[in-house]
């Protein structure tokens, strides 16, 4: 269950302390007038620990020696004290692109870092310092108060140094590798402390132990493997907490009643662990809740009973901005009448129910429904009930994946604001209604799986900023609208397999520039493929996981075009199932990037292309049931694929086909009597070799420490101008000299044992 309406309280923390910093302590500004300068030693720190990194994005490019660049206080991510010039500020937290994406540091956590005694904020975090141990030194900045270090790829053990950290307020140390910590008896000596995340930490039996600040308000523990006995420690907290997370734990049995008497609690999130039973009664006294998940645990019980339940704490919240989430449990049960009062009331604006094991119909919603998930159930029967929904304020409508079937109800002018409208996996029939048409703001429309019919309306065309479109496994019939490619020029997947549509492919589908999934397999399509499918720039980019170029199933009786090999970036490639005749593009190895082909059970004929020996990325390859010939082009991947990948194709021979070409079964024999020739060959030139560094050998013994390194060099340089270990042999066997020649004729019995039959000289 989770309730929204507050979110995490880090980021807004970590703002006011860094405020509290500048506000208490005069901050230096960093324009051209400055006449504050940094202090050399603090200067020299800096510099020291840039020296341990790695900064591939040019962040610390402001940090340096020359004169233009001296003054520290200007640098990027340091601030000082307009009084003392001292460094009291280093935040490296914010160095991320316009997508969100940390254009990183790496290296080493320099001791150096803290000789900035003065500092009172320090953010590292998303530094990548490659298991560094953090040093011993930590604590030489003992004023300081904001202390982030999480995911900076630390290990343990954690050193007792902290505790002299006694000024700090916020310490996250979230997702780093101390697992080898045993206790954090340090954390006791940090009496101000307010904030604090070990998340990610496997800390197990570590957390118990500690008995630290009471004034902590925010308390981070997911991902630690933590279980029941870590309630006793945090019951301490029952007058502070705020926030607490111990999502993603070993927790089990009932949720303890305790929690109900931390009363200022506002967030409190339990997910994923393995909680039995219901919402303990307790919680009726949680006044201050605006966030409750309980997702993904074994709660059960008859749903309604759990509603009565949550209803009686709810009633007392001071604010209405919540979203019940009960999914991912075994609820079961038949809903009531949502749109009473009592149970209005109880849910707020969102209902959350999905993977339970609920049934029967749908219910009556309120009319302001904001979301409406219900995925994963047993629902079944008609969906009209939806057209209650009249408020106007319906974003999100998910029932798929239950047994709903009839009719798509014309009621959808009523939901004007739905962004995500999904039906798919139930036994809905008939035609898309034109109503469709009204959902100006829909981005995403699921209605896979299901029987319904018809041709593609035209209202859909209204449904300009759809983005997702997915009809898959349905019956609609006609031909694809061109319409498509001129209205909704927002879509990024365009998914028709299996249905019934028939005609050529719409030129105007290439208009789609932001197109990266496109499937019109398992149709009735004819005609040409249009060459400008080269066009769709977007599905030419590697970067999209979900690129494919798929008209498998669609029956078309024309060629593989030349300008398929221009999608150079193109990752997969799928025409399976098609009449395609012709030969493979002598010219595909051009698509350097492709991982996944598949052009199976067409008519394709002639020769493999020797340029899909330059397809290095591919990893999937399906060739079978065409008409092939000839030999299968040896390459980098080509051979290292099962021979299932070329089956189908009678005249196709060669690795790792069985049956081997017929030039290869005529040079066997004369392949062989040429190796034991050129063996002969070289077996009398090592002999006179041997000879010659034998006798070079027993003259060193009596040659003084210059002759003796140059015989070294020479048999150095011998030894590395032969190859491969065919010259390996050779060379040992003239390394053994006159040796050799008394076991010439045990040498020929053993070469008899690898088929050779008889021992031919050179000559």
């Amino acid at each position: 269950m989770k309730i929204l309406g507050g979110g995490s309280l880090q980021h807004v923390y970590a703002f006011l302390v860094l405020l509290h910093v500048q506000s208490s302590i005069g901050i230096s500004s960093t324009t051209a007038g400055d006449e504050v300068r940094c202090i050399e030693s603090e200067r020299q720190a800096l510099l020291a620990f840039k020296q341990g990194l790695v900064d591939e994005y040019g962040w610390l490019s402001s940090w340096g020696s020359e004169q233009e660049r001296k003054d520290c206080c200007k640098w990027e991510g340091v601030q000082c004290s307009n009084t003392t010039g001292h460094i009291i500020v280093l935040d490296l937290t914010t160095m991320h692109d316009d997508h969100g994406y940390y254009l990183g540091l790496r290296g080493n956590l320099s001791p150096s870092l803290f000789e900035l005694y003065h500092l009172t904020y320090l953010g590292l975090t998303e530094i990548d310092f490659n298991f560094s141990l953090i040093p011993k030194s930590i604590n030489s900045p003992n004023k300081i108060q904001h202390l982030d270090l999480s995911y900076c790829n630390l290990s343990g053990p954690l050193p007792s140094q902290l505790a002299n950290l006694t000024s700090l307020q916020y310490l996250d140390l979230g997702f780093n590798n101390f697992n080898t910590v045993k206790n954090l008896e340090w954390l006791s000596y940090l009496s101000s402390l307010k904030y604090i995340d070990l998340s990610g930490n496997d800390l197990g039996k570590s957390i118990p132990m500690i008995n630290t600040s009471t004034f902590l308000t925010d308390i981070d523990l997911r991902v630690n493997n933590l279980n029941s006995s870590t309630f006793h420690w945090l019951f301490n907290f029952s007058k502070s907490l705020v926030y607490l997370d111990l999502s993603d734990n070993q927790f089990q049995g009932l949720i303890p009643e305790n929690l109900g008497h931390m009363t200022y609690l506002k967030k409190l999130n339990l997910l994923q662990n393995q909680f039995e039973g219901g919402i303990p009664k307790s919680f009726g006294d949680l006044c201050n809740l605006l966030s409750l998940d309980v997702t993904y645990n074994n709660l059960n019980g008859l749903l309604p009973e759990i509603i009565d339940s949550i209803r009686e704490w709810f009633w007392n919240l001071s604010s209405k901005a919540f979203h019940v989430n009960l999914s991912s449990n075994q609820l079961y049960g038949v809903l009531p009448n949502l749109s009473t009062t009592k149970f209005a009331d109880s849910f707020g604006p969102g209902i959350d129910l999905s993977k339970n094991k609920l049934e029967g119909l749908l219910p009556v919603f309120p009319v302001n429904v904001t979301s409406i998930h219900l995925s994963e159930n047993r629902f079944f029967g008609s969906i009209s009930s939806l057209c209650t929904i009249t408020g106007g304020k319906l974003e999100i409508l998910d029932v798929s994946h239950n047994q709903l079937s009839g009719k798509l109800p014309d009621c959808m002018m009523q939901w004007t604001s739905l962004a995500i409208l999904n039906l798919a996996n139930n036994h809905l029939f008939g035609k898309i209604p034109s109503s469709i048409g009204y959902l100006h703001r829909l981005e995403s429309l699921g209605l896979q799986n299901n029987n319904f019919s018809g041709e593609i309306p035209l209202s859909l065309g209204n449904c300009s900023a759809l983005q997702f479109l997915n009809l898959n496994n349905n019956s609609f019939f006609g031909k694809i609208p061109t319409w498509i490619g001129e209205r909704l020029s927002s879509l990024i997947f365009l998914l028709l397999r299996s249905n019934h549509f028939s005609g050529d492919i719409p030129l105007k589908l290439c208009w789609l520039k932001k197109m990266t999934l496109l499937d019109l397999s398992n149709n009735n399509l004819s005609g040409n493929i249009p060459s400008c499918i080269q066009n769709l720039t977007t599905l030419a980019q590697k970067e999209s996981s979900a690129i494919d170029y798929s008209f498998a199933d669609s029956y078309d009786d024309r060629k593989i075009p030349v300008q398929v090999s221009v999608l150079s970036e193109l990752v997969q490639l799928n025409l399976s199932r098609n009449r395609l005749t012709g030969c493979i593009p002598s010219n595909i190895g051009q698509m350097s990037q492709l991982e996944s082909l598949d052009l199976s059970w067409n008519q394709l004929s002639g020769q493999l292309p020797w340029s899909l020996s330059q397809l290095y990325f591919l990893g999937v390859l399906n060739l079978s049931y065409n008409n092939f010939s000839g030999r299968i082009p040896s390459g980098t991947q080509i051979q290292t694929f099962d021979a299932s990948s070329f089956v189908g194709n009678p005249a196709l021979c060669g690795l790792p086909l069985t049956p081997t070409c017929p030039e290869d079964e005529k040079s066997e024999s004369k392949t062989k009597n040429r190796d034991i020739a050129e063996f002969w060959k070289w077996f009398e030139a090592g002999m006179e070799l041997g000879a010659a560094i034998g006798f070079v050998g027993v003259l060193a013994v009596k040659l003084d420490h210059s002759w003796k390194h140059l015989c070294f060099l020479l048999f150095n340089n011998v030894k590395h101008s032969l190859g491969n270990l065919k010259d390996c042999l050779y060379l040992l066997v003239a390394a053994v000299g006159l040796l050799v020649r008394e076991h010439v004729s045990r040498l020929g019995r053993k070469l008899k044992l690898f088929g050779y039959q008889s021992l031919p000289r050179s000559g």
